[in-house]
């Protein structure tokens, strides 16, 4: 039987630690439930501040890579999140690379309720939208990143986020028929758009608080929600910089370190 507490330690000490992990004590989760139990015991033996989380398998192509019909949810940590343009040093396990991603910051609480919520409950507690990258990686082996079941239970394959310039005007564009265009070093590798997240970036908010609420957990006023990508996964390396351009939402850029 897997013991949820002493994998998510596991977990946890190897983000901390920035290394590599062989296997979990108890082995590998089978099942969705056990996931979110190791991923819970990571998140209280990583401690730190929690401050939103990150949505993956939201687009038809990551659910086919991942084994999924639906997406998941990991909580994003302050002590993770940089600045736009850092320059990020590589931790001492597989990072898959870098995807673009429509990130939402809240600007009013969305508490867990008895029913439902709409698309136009969530769309009134947006206060801005932003380009911004999700680093992603596997504390485990990765080829283990084509089961979404692993990929819950360590951190949601996060490893770190960059948020650019908040649009507050956002009301204003439709966000599924934005274009988004990544390049390294200058080279276009990848291109998107809203449309590739559930329809529409706001549909993964839907999701997230739905997921949440039922379970007698909110979001709270503050909180970044990233979406999930909306360009597939873009491959870097120490040395190279990546921008995503996300038109009148502006862009957002990373370097690694050499």
């Amino acid at each position: 039987m897997v013991d949820y507490k002493e994998a998510g330690r596991a977990l946890a000490e190897a983000r901390r630690d920035r290394r590599a992990l062989d296997d979990l004590p108890g082995g590998l989760p089978r099942d969705e439930a056990t996931a979110y139990a190791i991923q819970r015991g990571a998140i209280d033996a990583y401690g730190g501040k929690r401050v939103g989380y990150k949505i993956g398998a939201t687009s038809p192509e990551a659910q086919a890579l991942l084994k999924t019909d639906h997406p998941f949810r990991a909580p994003l940590f302050a002590a993770d999140c940089h600045e736009d343009g850092a320059s990020f040093a590589l931790p001492g396990y597989g990072i898959l690379g870098l995807e673009p991603e429509f990130a939402i910051r809240l600007g009013r609480d969305l508490p867990p309720k008895g029913q439902a919520y709409k698309l136009a409950d969530v769309r009134e507690a947006v206060a801005t939208v932003h380009p911004a990258f999700e680093i992603i990686g596997l504390r485990l082996p990765n080829e283990l990143f084509k089961n979404a079941i692993v990929v819950t239970a360590d951190f949601g394959a996060n490893v770190g986020f960059v948020p650019g310039n908040g649009v507050s005007a956002w009301q204003g564009h439709d966000l599924s028929a934005l274009p988004v265009r990544a390049s390294v070093d200058g080279a276009e590798v990848a291109a998107g758009s809203g449309e590739k997240v559930m329809g529409h970036p706001l549909n993964a908010l839907l999701w997230l608080i739905n997921d949440l609420s039922p379970k007698g957990e909110g979001l709270s006023a503050g909180d970044w929600i990233s979406t999930g990508t909306c360009a597939g996964v873009v491959p870097i390396a120490p040395g190279q910089t990546a921008v995503a351009d996300f038109g009148p939402f502006g862009q957002v850029s990373l370097s690694i370190a050499p």
